[in-house]
């Protein structure tokens, strides 16, 4: 049986980044002015945030979700209809969100998304691990950068969800981009991108289904 790992942010939570950086800018204890356009295309938080390391950014992210600014978390469009269909494949959660968030996620998910077999949390650039130790023949994830490490040193096949801003995609190797992620613009509006979401969610059922057909014929 298949084994694909997914990303949560994104993929499966509609992505909330670009308002946690509106949000960010105007906090007094963040001095540096964050862009989320750089994080797009370079997939790297401390490069985004001027400098920040993990330990700084993730109490400010708890602090955004408490806040009235932080819209509700909400299943991506596609994604819990798409995992129904693809009930053969074993599936993993990989995420760098922290394990303080763990029983939130987990029950977020399994309510509103599917059941995972397996949770991994804090694992970013560690994926391509994670994926080489799993033996996983698929990973979903929106960092063009992490899936091209993926790419390059395993054998798993990556898969790019569409972000909420056009970036540029050179040099991915093996990653399989999504026709999908030929629609995104900037400054799209959340219902113009839940549209592009469900459109990749299409294209990555029937890549999976594919390969679950292969599998067992």
């Amino acid at each position: 049986m298949s084994l694909a790992l997914f990303d949560v942010d994104g993929p499966l939570v509609f992505d909330r980044a670009p308002e946690f950086f509106t949000w960010a800018n105007q906090q007094p204890d963040v001095e540096t002015q964050w862009s989320y356009s750089r994080f797009v295309e370079t997939g790297d938080w401390v490069v985004a945030t001027g400098g920040l390391k993990p330990k700084q950014t993730n109490p400010l992210y708890r602090r955004f979700t408490l806040s009235e600014d932080c819209p509700d978390m909400k299943a991506t469009p596609g994604a819990s209809n798409a995992l129904k269909q693809l009930w053969q494949l074993t599936k993993h959660i990989a995420t760098a969100r922290t394990k303080t968030l763990r029983q939130e996620t987990t029950l977020f998910l399994q309510a509103q998304v599917s059941d995972f077999a397996e949770y991994h949390f804090e694992v970013h650039w560690e994926k391509a691990a994670l994926a080489r130790d799993l033996n996983a023949q698929f990973i979903i994830d929106d960092n063009h950068h992490l899936l091209r490490s993926v790419a390059s040193s395993t054998v798993t096949k990556p898969i790019l969800f569409p972000s909420r801003a056009h970036r540029k995609l050179d040099d991915l190797g093996r990653v399989i981009v999504l026709e999908a992620e030929s629609y995104v613009a900037d400054d799209m509006s959340p219902d113009e991108f839940s549209d592009v979401c469900s459109l990749a969610w299409q294209e990555i059922t029937d890549i999976l289904n594919s390969n679950n057909h292969k599998c067992f014929s």
